[in-house]
């Protein structure tokens, strides 16, 4: 074999070790990208259910206090909770001090919009969201009727932004960031769990 021969060998042997460590570096590159996307949505569940345990908690707690109240004392209460309601009726005062939307929201999305929220917790996820997933991620509200005023107003802000394009909507109830289709697009390798449990990427 000649020099130049053996020369031509090494030249494309170096190309094929370059095309298959390029090749190796995008697939740990998506890995990477797809672990910091599990890690946020491990941290979006987990505060969550945080918050869902600590609002169990404080509920169980008012209602003790409530169940040592002697009815006298309910009925006095109920008495001055009359002549407020009264006074809030004839002043006009009542569903106006009711808190809106964006004063639920959680500090960290302070003096942003609904639509400025969603976009930034869809953004984060890489999976389709339900109007309720994304309200009890963004949402602190003190009883049920706050809870359903706060999530209808996200709702008419999901929709509107979907007809934007600002994200997209999947199916009827459900949007997702739009950066979602791209990476289907791309062939992405994406978590899927096994029957036994196990996590295995398609």
């Amino acid at each position: 074999m000649s020099y130049d021969t053996a020369r031509q060998q090494h030249i494309r042997w170096l190309h094929k070790q370059i095309e298959e460590k390029m090749s190796a570096l995008t697939e740990a590159e998506v890995r990477v990208s797809q672990l910091r996307a599990d890690i946020e949505y491990f941290k979006l569940m987990l505060n969550i259910h945080e918050k869902a345990n600590t609002d169990a908690l404080s509920q169980d707690t008012s209602i003790m206090l409530n169940s040592d109240q002697s009815s006298n004392g309910e009925s006095n209460q109920s008495q001055t909770n009359n002549l407020i309601f009264a006074d809030n009726t004839k002043y006009g005062v009542g569903d106006d001090n009711k808190r809106s939307p964006k004063e639920m929201l959680r500090a960290e999305f302070a003096n942003k919009t609904l639509a400025e929220v969603a976009e930034i917790v869809l953004n984060r996820r890489n999976e389709a969201l339900t109007a309720d997933e994304i309200a009890r991620a963004i949402f602190i509200t003190q009883d049920n009727d706050e809870y359903v005023r706060a999530r209808n107003s996200l709702s008419t802000e999901l929709r509107r932004g979907a007809r934007e394009g600002r994200w997209q909507q999947i199916g009827r109830g459900s949007f997702a960031s739009t950066q979602v289709a791209y990476l289907r697009d791309k062939n992405v390798v994406t978590p899927h769990f096994s029957t036994n449990g196990n996590r295995t990427n398609n």
